[in-house]
């Protein structure tokens, strides 16, 4: 890189350089940072910014959009405690300015900081107050970033509905205003958020569309993202397999260690879905180490969690008991409703597993009335362990209500991509339940 791209040089009289010209330089500097920030150079991004900050003298409106460059690189690297550091900078120059427009870049991306490092609510409650802070500019261009910022506050905060009607709105603006980059990106959020809807053909046309865009534009971060929630909508894992190793692969083009970690944590489910549960705890006890690196509680407490299922099934029952406390602590730390629902269904699993099949059935009801009160979407992931728990008590016909129940609503709703079985358990369960009641044919006619 050019050096006079990152310090104004002196002129040739020795004098320093003129403000136009200093000006000139801070420009070319915010540009070359883009540049390699784009082409996943992330560390000489990070270089590049911080010489800048240091020996230039930019206006506010510079060193936020520096600040903010910094940060976007440092997350690709996942250091998020120094992202988060840089937020803090950008809030204290916002405040010192008086700047609507600064203030929401300072939101902005202390939101999504705080998303990395799986502080779920805070994140939301920050993303909010910069989309009432753009909507007061009434600058169409603030307020489709903030959307597109608080529908993934919204996704990760586990309300998707929400976060695929704020996305759309997000998307319809960036269509108007001719912006691609982030047009794509928010038929990302609205796919994903579909995939937690169970709607996993609006899912797939999303991810589709933002996989399109991704190319169209040259967004490798884009790309990566759409082709990792796209494989959530694959019924043929060899598919899925293909679509992950291609969006570790975009990942890596655009230097964001924190998405192959991603991938390599949906692998880890695919291969479980395979019955390969020790390749999948291999696979997750090797992720789980970048995600504390990180700083990414919220992934590690998910990778945990599913490690721990997977060792229940393969009876190393003593060694999640052992574990299990550094889990429960991990999931109440980060007070999420996720982490919450996986702790409720592998803490009944492992209750199970001991032989304690009155104690499976308590916390299992308990749980179903909780998630009937509160998120009836979630009730069908517990009504399938519910009913294996009634059948082993030999409550049949207790099982085959449940079992009807929830084909039923698999029906209505379909099944969400998701850490919590595969769409074909109910259907096993209820077939097992109507053999159990003496209904041979219906329980063949299940099983099919």
């Amino acid at each position: 890189m050019n050096k006079s791209a990152v310090t104004p040089l002196p002129d040739k009289s020795g004098k320093e350089p003129s403000p136009t010209v200093a000006a000139e330089s801070i420009a070319q500097t915010i540009a070359a940072v883009r540049d390699l920030a784009w082409a996943g150079r992330h560390a000489q991004a990070i270089e590049v910014c911080a010489r800048g900050l240091a020996a230039q003298q930019p206006t506010p409106t510079q060193r936020m959009e520096l600040l903010d460059l910094r940060a976007e690189s440092l997350i690709a690297e996942g250091r998020f405690a120094d992202a988060a550091d840089v937020a803090k900078a950008m809030l204290a120059l916002a405040d010192a300015k008086d700047s609507a427009a600064l203030l929401l870049s300072a939101l902005m991306r202390q939101a999504v900081t705080l998303m990395r490092l799986g502080q779920v609510k805070p994140a939301l409650a920050v993303a909010e107050q910069g989309a009432a802070v753009a909507a007061r500019s009434g600058r169409r261009a603030m307020v489709a970033k903030s959307l597109l910022c608080l529908a993934e506050a919204q996704l990760r905060a586990a309300v998707p509905a929400d976060a695929v009607d704020t996305a759309g709105r997000a998307a319809a603006m960036f269509e108007a205003l001719g912006d691609t980059v982030p047009l794509g990106r928010a038929h990302w959020v609205i796919a994903f958020a579909q995939t937690r809807l169970s709607s996993n053909q609006a899912s797939r046309v999303a991810a589709e569309h933002a996989a399109a865009l991704a190319r169209r534009t040259g967004d490798e971060y884009g790309l990566a993202n759409a082709l990792n929630v796209l494989s959530f909508s694959c019924t043929d894992i060899a598919e899925r397999m293909v679509l992950l190793q291609q969006a570790a692969q975009a990942f890596e083009r655009c230097g964001y260690a924190y998405g192959g970690a991603l991938v390599v944590g949906n692998l880890s489910l695919a291969f479980a879905e395979l019955g390969l549960y020790r390749h999948a705890c291999r696979l997750g006890e090797q992720v789980m180490v970048p995600f504390e690196r990180m700083g990414a509680r919220l992934n590690l407490a998910l990778e945990f969690g599913a490690v721990l299922r997977w060792k229940i099934a393969l009876g190393e029952l003593p060694q999640v008991r052992a574990r299990w406390p550094e889990y429960d602590a991990m999931v109440s730390s980060l007070d999420e409703p996720i982490t919450r629902k996986d702790r409720e269904l592998w803490g009944s699993a492992l209750e199970l597993a001991e032989g304690d099949t009155h104690a499976a059935l308590k916390l299992l009801r308990a749980f179903l009335r909780r998630v009937r009160a509160s998120d009836p979407g979630f009730e069908l992931y517990v009504l399938i362990p519910l009913a294996k728990v009634l059948l082993l008590r030999g409550d049949v016909a207790g099982a085959l209500r449940g079992t009807r129940r929830g084909v039923r609503l698999h029906g209505e709703r379909g099944f969400a991509r998701a850490n919590f079985g595969q769409s074909q358990d109910i259907f096993w369960w209820h077939s097992r339940a109507l053999a159990a009641n003496g209904a041979e044919d219906e329980a063949w006619a299940a099983l099919q």
